[in-house]
């Protein structure tokens, strides 16, 4: 199975099993009203117009979903209307958190949540070293968001963003086997 083949199962839980290095089996939860998928070719445009999405990711996007070491994932509603796009780059042993992005209109329904819960099992195979990324030191519903499936502020990048914002490093690490 490619990516652009994805099978879509239904359950009552979000849940992604991760079949090989880029190949992947999405489970979308029922009582949603939208769908999580691997992002393709024909999602580009779509992606693109999302609010909040860097000017550096509009410019590579199509290069990103055709790179192997990329996992791309996208929230549409039920008619196929693009809500939220996540990326993350996996290297060594391990990744690195890209893109978030959710729509303003469909904010605040868990959208944001399930692209990240889908994004750190696609990785999560591949990255056993722990999960990284930057977010605004203003952006106070993603620091929560982040903070509630485990990520930690372990420093920060001064003038991160073109307007001179810092950016806060999280870093999502496996916790250490606990033997008696």
């Amino acid at each position: 199975m490619t990516d652009a083949e994805l099978r879509v199962a239904t359950d009552t839980d979000a849940e992604l099993r991760v079949a090989t290095d880029t190949e992947f089996e999405l489970r979308v939860a029922t009582d949603t009203e939208f769908e999580l998928r691997v992002a393709t070719d024909t999602d580009v445009d779509a992606i693109r117009r999302l609010e909040g999405l860097s000017p550096s990711t509009r410019r590579l996007l199509r290069k990103d979903l055709a790179r192997d070491d990329r996992r791309c994932l996208v929230a549409s509603t039920r008619p196929g209307r693009v809500v939220g796009y996540a990326a993350a780059l996996v290297a060594l042993d391990e990744a690195h958190v890209l893109d978030l992005v959710v729509d303003p209109a469909a904010r605040r329904r868990g959208v944001g949540r399930r692209l990240l819960e889908a994004l750190l099992e696609a990785v999560a195979p591949q990255a056993p070293d722990g999960v990284t990324l930057e977010v605004r030191r203003s952006n106070a519903a993603a620091l929560a968001l982040y903070r509630q499936r485990g990520f930690v502020i372990e420093g920060q990048r001064p003038g991160y963003y073109p307007d001179g914002e810092d950016a806060l490093l999280l870093w999502r690490r496996p916790r250490p086997d606990t033997e008696d």
